[in-house]
Formats: C-alpha cells, sequence, structure tokens
C-alpha cells in the first residue's frame, strides 16, 4: 500500500512539471474514443467509483474551468457540466456500448455496492486533500491533481483503493484528481500551449487550500460520456 511519502514523490514527478518554451504537443491517440474532432462528448460508456463535491467546491474548480475557456477555448472540447465534477477514487470497465461490457458494469455493481456498504460501517473520518496543481494530464485533458494532507487521509483513501481492486484489479496507481476540462483532439502551436501555460500558471498561484470529502459522498457511478454520470437503478442488485 502505497504512503503518503511515496505518492507525493511520484505524483510531484508529473504534476508540477512546467510547460517548455516552444514546446507543442499532439492529443493522445485515445482521446478520439470520447472527444470528436470537433468537441463533442462521443458515446463511451462504463462505470467508476467517485467522490462527488459538494456545492461550494464545485463553484471554486468552476472558476478554474471559466478562466481555461475564457482564454483557451480553440483548443479545449464542450464543458464539462460542473455538477458533474468529480474525484475518481477507482476505475471499473469502459468502452463502446455492448452486451459484454453491460453484463461486466452490472457485476461492478453488485461487488462494488457490497464493499461501499461495509465501508458505510465503518468509523471513517473525514478524508482531508490538499491541491497540488492545475495540470495536463497525458496530452488528453486538463485536471486538477490532488494529495492527502496526512498520513491518516492517505491511509484511508488506499486502503478503499486497495479494496475495490478486488472488483477490477487495475495495472497502474491511483492519480487523485479533478477533471476540469478535455482537450479537442488535434495538434496545437507552441503559441497555444504557452498561452496554456499562463492560464495555468494564473491558476495555480491562488488555489482552495483543501478539498474534504467523506464516505457519504463515495458513490458507484455509471456514465454514457464523460458529461453524463449517473447512478444506476438498485433493482439491479438481485442476482450475483
Amino acid at each position: 500500500m502505497e504512503t503518503l511519502e511515496k505518492y507525493k514523490k511520484r505524483i510531484y514527478s508529473f504534476m508540477k512539471e512546467e510547460i517548455s518554451e516552444g514546446y507543442t504537443f499532439q492529443t493522445h491517440s485515445g482521446l478520439s474514443r470520447k472527444i470528436s474532432d470537433t468537441g463533442s462528448f462521443l458515446t463511451f460508456v462504463g462505470d467508476t467509483v467517485v467522490f462527488l463535491l459538494d456545492d461550494e467546491t464545485q463553484k471554486s474548480l468552476e472558476k478554474y474551468q471559466n478562466q481555461l475557456y475564457e482564454e483557451c477555448r480553440d483548443m479545449l472540447a464542450d464543458r464539462i457540466d460542473s455538477q458533474t465534477f468529480h474525484i475518481t477514487l477507482h476505475d471499473l470497465s469502459n468502452g463502446n456500448p455492448s452486451e459484454e461490457l453491460w453484463q461486466i458494469s452490472r457485476r461492478n455493481h453488485i461487488h462494488t455496492t457490497r464493499i461501499l456498504e461495509e465501508f458505510r460501517q465503518m468509523d471513517m473520518d473525514k478524508i482531508r486533500l490538499k491541491p497540488v496543481a492545475v495540470f495536463n494530464m497525458m496530452n488528453t485533458s486538463i485536471v486538477l491533481g490532488l494529495e492527502p494532507v496526512n498520513d491518516g487521509s492517505c491511509q484511508m483513501i488506499m486502503e478503499m483503493y486497495d479494496r475495490l481492486q478486488q472488483v477490477v484489479e487495475l495495472n497502474y496507481p491511483l492519480t487523485l484528481h479533478v477533471t476540469l476540462a478535455y482537450f479537442k483532439p488535434g495538434d496545437y502551436s507552441s503559441e497555444s500551449v504557452q498561452k496554456l501555460k499562463r492560464v495555468i500558471g494564473k491558476i495555480n498561484s491562488a488555489l482552495i487550500p483543501e478539498i474534504e470529502v467523506n464516505i457519504e459522498q463515495l458513490f458507484y457511478q455509471r456514465f454514457d460520456d464523460m458529461n453524463t454520470y449517473y447512478e444506476p437503478m438498485g433493482t439491479e442488485l438481485s442476482g450475483s
């Protein structure tokens, strides 16, 4: 299980990277599965476990989103609704709609719901998270990276993540973040990228000090695209 010290060492290696002068980039090839060439959200279905955010936090993050769209709109896909902002605890399944994926998602729902019920029966403190930086996530999106404030919050997060690994075992470690915007697929010049760098720098100079979440904000959700998340009906939980 990753300690806070190891987590910080790993995430700082990319969250705090500066965009260099003259840097250009092409968006990640996988982005075209989620975002069209015109920037609209494509059908891309799946399920996940997320912390939903309170209204005050959503409004604060929406201000960061507004700054990005005011100055870098030509690089960005359609806006994510701020009410869907969330912190992903564990990815489960995703892809194009199919009967196979639906059955996988149904099983995930059953197993995850049982685990979340176990979590809610525990006496868990609030989990305190500190914003680290807004940064470019692998040329797919612009996200706010987060770190636990203390060892206690880190341990709770990592224990829950490890437990959910029993539902779907991921081959990559947890990186806590909130997605603020997706890029529109394409190639971007150094001028566009430097404009993005200036906006990100401005946002990072005045980040909110802390985000608190608790077990009551943790939910299993399905998505139909990167802007449409919902809780499935409980009637699916019959069977095994």
